[in-house]
């Protein structure tokens, strides 16, 4: 990918896939994630609006990885999973990759230099809409499956690998109006491409909703279904916590169906975190309070690690994140997300 781009210095790897891995040798002090999975929301995640969280998280976690999946129309409605699972396949290795190389090393504390294995959760989702659900549901299945056919790990490995689920703006609920809206943001911002697509859509989604909802296109297809699947242990394994990123101005995913998505996340004993952000609209929470969001994400980590006992390392008290690759110390957050904000 060029440099150019919104989205350097991701390369692509596969169609609409796109991995950034750090250079230069790991630090046994890092707590961060090691690796980021970002699946994306339908119309307009545009490459410079996605660009905006790939820099958000590389800011924050300067030895991540970050795998970016974008997410398409067809593929929440009509592709049949296997078209799809063929597509992602180079997402699903990635991920893979990173479950059977195991975790991090970090400093013994003996003050002799020595690292050890460190067996806490390493990888990071962060999911967007209901079409970056589909993609993660879909993409963590088929990862399942891909570790048990090497022989070297088991299904479950993926679930001790995952601190967290960030869940962005999702999921969302089957009515007509809002699915309407949620796809017309998949159309041209021209008068005559809204007015003509517009009508053309409702009739079209009217139809899908239906036959989704009746099973004709398949289980797993349905909006329904992509709710019980963010539940589901064999999706992102029992008990990996959950941060819930939302806004009370969203007019595609009430607040309210967000609000009781969590309070079922926590019935079914799942760690669960939840920040309003006040302002933001669908996937567009910067827009509200950069700052806000990037602490809480920030925060989240850091309690992801707490829970399995990590304790914290000298430079932080929440992630252990430190010197950024690229914006240097991060002792103070809101002058990065000051001048991220700027940018939308």
């Amino acid at each position: 990918m060029p440099r150019s781009s919104p989205l350097a210095p991701l390369r692509r790897i596969g169609d609409d896939v796109y991995l950034y891995e750090p250079s230069g040798p790991a630090d046994p002090s890092y707590r961060g994630p090691l690796l980021i999975v970002m699946t994306t929301w339908l119309g307009g995640a545009s490459a410079k609006n996605i660009g905006h969280y790939v820099a958000g998280h590389r800011t924050l976690f300067r030895d991540a990885a970050v795998l970016l999946v974008t997410a398409r129309l067809s593929e929440i409605t009509v592709t049949p999973f296997a078209r799809m699972h063929a597509r992602l396949q180079p997402a699903r290795d990635v991920i893979a990759r990173h479950v059977l190389r195991g975790g991090r090393l970090r400093d013994d504390g003996d003050g002799d230099g020595n690292a050890v294995a460190d067996s806490s959760p390493f990888i990071l989702w962060h999911i967007f809409s209901n079409g970056g659900l589909n993609m993660a549901i879909q993409l963590a299945r088929i990862t399942r499956e891909a570790l048990a056919a090497t022989g070297l790990a088991e299904p479950a490995e993926l679930d001790r690998a995952s601190g967290g689920v960030i869940m962005d703006c999702c999921p969302g609920d089957s009515s007509l109006s809002r699915t309407l809206r949620a796809a017309a943001y998949s159309l041209p911002n021209t008068w005559a491409a809204q007015t003509v697509g517009r009508l053309l859509l409702f009739p079209t989604i009217a139809v899908l909703l239906g036959a989704q909802n009746a099973g004709l296109l398949g289980r797993g297809r349905s909006l329904a279904a992509l709710y019980r699947g963010a539940h589901d242990p064999a999706v992102f394994g029992p008990g990996v916590r959950r941060l819930y990123l939302y806004s009370v101005s969203d007019d595609l995913v009430p607040w309210r169906f967000v609000n009781q998505h969590m309070a079922e996340a926590q019935q079914k004993g799942i760690p669960v975190d939840g920040e309003a952000i006040p302002g933001g609209r669908h996937c567009a929470l910067l827009r509200g309070d950069a700052g806000r969001y990037w602490r809480a994400v920030e925060k989240f980590w850091g309690a992801t690690q707490e829970q399995v006992g990590v304790p914290p390392t000298s430079d932080t008290s929440d992630a252990g994140v430190s010197r950024s690759r690229d914006y240097g110390e991060m002792d103070v957050m809101l002058p990065v997300t000051g001048m991220l904000r700027s940018r939308l």
